[in-house]
């Protein structure tokens, strides 16, 4: 699959979701398939994959997403069941969401 390929309009970021664990580090089953797939659409936290042309665009004094702070690779956090799931096969875990949806950027800690 190609990322590239499927490009958000307007104001719109496209991410993929964290995948959601279906077994315990010690192989304790989680969830059942249907308890999985809401978990998953519950998930909080991703990685921005590509910006719509008018993401971030209508916010005073931003040009660009890099002026909100966010760039394609980041990892970030929005609200679980946040934005739209992709319809695509190949894009299970992929979500449309509103540039303002992301509300924190996450770097990892050394």
């Amino acid at each position: 699959m190609n990322d590239t390929a499927y490009k958000p309009c307007g104001y719109y970021v496209l991410v993929k979701m964290d995948e959601v664990e279906e077994k315990s580090e010690g192989g304790i089953i989680l969830a059942t398939a249907s308890g999985l797939k809401r978990e998953q659409g519950g998930q909080c936290i991703g990685t921005v994959v590509a910006f719509g042309p008018a993401a971030y665009k209508g916010f005073e004094g931003c040009t660009s997403p890099d002026d909100w702070g966010v760039k394609i690779g980041d990892k970030f956090e929005t609200n679980r069941y946040a934005g739209k799931p992709v319809m695509r096969e190949g894009y299970e875990n992929y979500r449309l969401i509103t540039d303002a949806e992301i509300i924190a950027t996450i770097r990892e800690e050394h």
